[in-house]
């Protein structure tokens, strides 16, 4: 699933990157997916940026590319339920055992990602997500 609203510049009206959900075995895409995902970078450049690209580009060289994120399907219920974020979920919400790394693991990719997304925006400061969220 490719997201472009989370990658939305909406003072300046313009696509700043995508990002891409995907099930995922470990830390890599299902092999299944990964011809999708390898055709991305070039298709988000011919039809969003409309930009010509005489070669294949791929995701690691993408400039455009902003996160990949593994689809949290056990936690997300957990964070639902609890009425937070996925990377504020505690041991007290269910988050117990393997859910601890991912809370963590979360948490770094909506870190990298609300970096990503100052970097592109040209943000002299980064954007601390956290502070963005009530449960801080």
């Amino acid at each position: 699933m490719i997201n472009y609203r989370a990658a939305f510049n909406y003072t300046l009206k313009y696509a700043i990157g995508w990002e891409y959900l995907t099930v995922s075995l470990d830390d890599r895409p299902i092999k299944a997916y990964n011809r999708w995902i390898a055709r991305i970078p070039t298709a988000d450049l011919e039809a969003v940026l409309d930009v010509l690209v005489d070669r294949q580009i791929s995701v690691a060289e993408d400039p455009h590319c902003l996160a990949l994120f593994k689809n949290y399907q056990s936690l997300m219920p957990m964070a639902q339920e609890a009425r937070k974020p996925m990377f504020y979920v505690k041991p007290a919400d269910g988050a117990i055992g393997a859910h601890t790394s991912t809370v963590k693991r979360v948490d770094r990719d909506f870190q990298n990602l609300a970096k990503a997304i100052a970097i592109a925006n040209r943000c002299p400061h980064p954007l601390n997500y956290r502070k963005m969220c009530k449960y801080s």
